[in-house]
């Protein structure tokens, strides 16, 4: 018998075929992925472009001047990915026309990669010059800030309604950093009215378990602030049960330069 010499070669040619679409479909996936990653990075820098990052502040400041139907003003908003925000300047005025919140400058150091595995793990708050007048005029009045939670009220009620069924995240916080507080509040209805001066308050937290209600506080350093509460109406005590019962633990607790001060003309105190 005679053997065509072609037969072979016409076997191998399926597995030519097969190897050079398949090294085709490789090259190809590994261009798509490579293009993906570059897109990212791009991204990232295209964010932390001076640009952008005031285009970022100007859609914010219009966002919210158009929801909470009130001036808002946002000097900067900087988003150092994938580490820290920066939000510088903040002004918000209440419907009267007053101050109702002024903060010169807020960071977060946070692990925003973790945001895609659930966990929340904030590495250091940080706020300086923060000011706040909470007033309340009269039994047919709210508070100057209600008309905040007001706006935000039905998207909050659509978020939940979504996130329902979906994974918890888990919060961890590690530094909390206050410094040049000024916070007015004014509740003429109930009679209370109090002042805050704070100069410093660091908090520095070992662990925090919200799951097991734990707050293990390593070290706090409350210095140069005046506290002052004036109660001028009897007000109705307070029967309500607190169903949440945290261990929290305080390792050191430094105390400097703390004024306070306590009036009740209900009582003669």
């Amino acid at each position: 018998e005679h053997l065509n010499p072609d037969v072979g070669s016409y076997k191998k040619e399926p597995i030519k075929q097969i190897k050079k679409y398949g090294r085709r479909l490789l090259k190809g996936l590994l261009w798509f992925i490579c293009g993906i990653i570059g897109i990212l990075v791009l991204a990232i820098i295209i964010l932390q472009l001076p640009p952008t990052q005031r285009f970022l502040t100007h859609k914010a400041e219009t966002y919210l001047q158009k929801k909470l139907k009130t001036k808002v003003l946002i000097g900067e908003i900087n988003l150092a990915f994938p580490k820290s925000i920066f939000i510088g300047d903040v002004y918000v005025e209440s419907l009267q026309h007053d101050t109702l919140v002024f903060s010169h400058s807020l960071k977060v150091d946070i692990d925003m990669l973790g945001l895609l595995s659930h966990k929340v793990t904030v590495n250091s708050i940080k706020m300086e010059r923060f000011t706040a007048h909470v007033l309340r005029t009269g039994p047919d009045s709210s508070f100057n800030y209600s008309f905040i939670m007001k706006a935000f009220s039905d998207s909050t009620k659509k978020t939940s309604k979504k996130q329902s069924n979906s994974k918890p995240y888990k919060i961890a916080v590690h530094g909390i950093y206050l410094h040049n507080f000024y916070i007015t509040y004014d509740d003429r209805l109930t009679g209370m009215n109090s002042l805050v001066r704070l100069g410093k308050l660091d908090i520095d937290i070992r662990k925090m378990d919200l799951d097991k209600q734990l707050l293990a506080i390593s070290k706090i350093d409350f210095e140069n602030t005046i506290l002052r509460l004036a109660i001028s109406k009897e007000g109705k005590s307070d029967t309500t049960k607190s169903s949440a019962h945290y261990n929290i633990s305080i390792d050191n607790i430094k105390l400097a330069g703390i004024n306070a001060s306590y009036s009740n003309t209900v009582s003669g105190q």
